[in-house]
């Protein structure tokens, strides 16, 4: 590896972005954040254009897993995860799939609960929707 500049390392015949010794970011992860946010930002969007909702009246968002337990929401709001009209409280709910297993293994209730819940739900096919293509290339900025 030969540096290029004090935080700039050309690695692999590019250049990349050191954030400490052993990791760094390349053009690519960019690249790949910026395709992910722009699609749950895009998502958002579109499923509330689906329920006729409007931004504002969203009082949270809850984020589950893993990934959504080591988000920033500052950092989140900052990229364009979330609609830039969007000022819901940001919660967050942990890795909770196996708490909804358990759930729904032991509660008749919560079996109720879910099979309402699906039910009640409407699929939408994001690939097909000219309004989530459209609010995806316009979510592409950082």
């Amino acid at each position: 590896d030969e540096y290029v500049g004090e935080l700039v390392v050309e690695t692999d015949g590019r250049s990349v972005f050191m954030l400490s010794e052993n990791v760094y970011v390349s053009e690519n992860d960019v690249r790949q954040v910026q395709l992910a946010k722009a699609a749950i930002c895009a998502g958002i969007l579109t499923l509330l254009n689906e329920a006729d909702i409007d931004c504002s009246d969203i009082k949270s968002i809850i984020l589950a897993g893993g990934f959504g337990s080591q988000i920033n929401a500052d950092s989140a709001r900052k990229i364009g995860l979330f609609p830039t009209n969007m000022t819901a409280e940001v919660l967050f709910a942990g890795n909770t799939a196996g708490m909804g297993a358990v759930a729904l293994l032991c509660s008749k209730d919560a079996r109720e609960r879910a099979d309402k819940i699906a039910k009640e739900s409407k699929y939408i096919e994001l690939s097909t929707s000219s309004f989530f293509m459209d609010s995806y290339i316009e979510q592409m900025g950082f």
